[in-house]
């Protein structure tokens, strides 16, 4: 039986490595290096691309003291979303670095992304916004965002040694999502208000209650079908 050279290779110490440059990369050109270190991990966790945890690990040794509770935060990136881009990936991690400052030396809010965080966001150079894109709301539950042209966070992504991005990324299983049953219907979300609305792929709905006739229309934003998944991942 042949052997598979990569086998010879460290695929953990290569993959967490790079995270932790990654980490420190940014810490020290978007954070002046005052964050602390904390676990970095891949999770998949629902459809999110990431995810920042306060306080979720502790030490062995310290957790047998009594009263000790756990210190140590989490930052988890979601490998099923390494594929789609390095840039994007570098936002999400840095994105989570966001919360982990405001945890430490903001006041965030619970489950929302308050103005804080979104003028944080925008001081290492990501624009906040509900929808992804130019136009959408810079606070609220669920955000998203985008590089601000020429801001730190675009400098220093351009300036990232190849060496180390992450070497490692999870490709989409493409007979499993060929399996899946096709949606007959999808969620809508309105970007201003967050109101959702089932209907079948392809309507356009317009949110009643953020519209102001004629002047501004507010339309609900579809979420991705599996169908137009599969084609985007193909190309």
């Amino acid at each position: 039986m042949q052997e598979n050279p990569s086998y010879d290779r460290q695929f953990t110490t290569e993959q967490f490595s790079a995270l932790q440059n990654l980490y420190d990369y940014f810490n020290k050109n978007l954070f002046g290096g005052e964050l602390g270190n904390c676990l970095l991990n891949f999770s998949r966790k629902s459809k999110a691309m990431g995810f920042y945890s306060s306080k979720r690990w502790a030490k062995k040794s310290d957790i047998a003291n009594e009263g000790q509770k756990a210190d140590i935060d989490e930052i988890s990136l979601n490998p099923d979303f390494l594929h789609v881009s390095t840039k994007e990936y570098c936002q999400t991690l840095v994105h989570e670095m966001c919360h982990l400052w405001q945890h430490h030396f903001g006041e965030p809010t619970q489950g929302y992304h308050n103005r804080e965080f979104a003028e944080k966001m925008k001081s290492v150079g990501l624009m906040p916004s509900s929808t992804g894109h130019p136009g959408g709301k810079e606070v609220g539950k669920k955000m998203s965002d985008y590089p601000i042209v020429a801001g730190l966070f675009e400098l220093a992504f351009e300036a990232i040694p190849q060496e180390m991005l992450l070497p490692l990324i999870a490709l989409p299983d493409f007979e499993k999502k060929k399996a899946q049953k096709k949606k007959n219907k999808i969620k809508y979300t309105c970007p201003q208000c967050s109101a959702n609305v089932w209907g079948k792929p392809k309507m356009v709905i317009v949110c009643g209650d953020c519209s102001e006739g004629d002047e501004t229309i507010v339309k609900f934003i579809p979420e991705t079908t599996e169908e137009e998944l599969e084609e985007s991942e193909i190309l």
